[in-house]
């Protein structure tokens, strides 16, 4: 099943483009100083709960579980890891694409998505911006009303202004 048409513009937060080895398959630091569930609380919350229509605080224990493990990866990519980066890692993407313009936002001291994804995937997209708010934590924008969130969609809105 194709797209369709081409998009005119693509917005990318956060970094998620499965284009630096393995961070996503091992345990992480940073989700190891909290502290470590067990995976009956895991399987109790997920019998427990319809996830999909739950909210983050109710979600956040199974991320935090599949990060401390090493098993987000595995999580929904399932057995067939060779298949999944195949069809999803921007690692296949032929030199020089024909991308649509891109503006791309990540926080230099994002503790989760390493902020070299952001790097490769500027490098892989010719006609790239890259914001990058040196703001902790990874869902940097998460302060609504913060100086950085109100930067981030302002620069957000010039490039929508401008390619759509």
């Amino acid at each position: 099943m194709g797209l369709g048409e081409k998009p005119r513009g693509i917005i990318s937060y956060y970094g998620y483009g499965f284009l630096c080895p393995d961070w996503y398959k091992s345990p992480s630091f940073y989700y190891l100083q909290y502290p470590n569930l067990k995976r009956e609380s895991v399987k109790k919350l997920i019998k427990d709960r319809q996830l999909s229509e739950a909210s983050p605080q109710i979600r956040f224990p199974l991320y935090l579980y599949t990060r401390q493990t090493g098993t987000w990866f595995s999580s929904f990519a399932g057995d067939d890891e060779e298949g999944f980066l195949s069809n999803y890692s921007l690692l296949n993407l032929p030199d020089q694409i024909d991308y649509p313009p891109s503006f791309l936002a990540h926080s230099l001291r994002d503790e989760d998505v390493p902020f070299r994804e952001s790097i490769e995937l500027s490098k892989l997209i010719r006609d790239s911006s890259l914001y990058t708010p040196s703001v902790e934590g990874h869902d940097f924008d998460r302060q609504v009303d913060s100086r950085e969130t109100v930067i981030l969609l302002n620069k957000t809105i010039e490039f929508l202004d401008k390619n759509i």
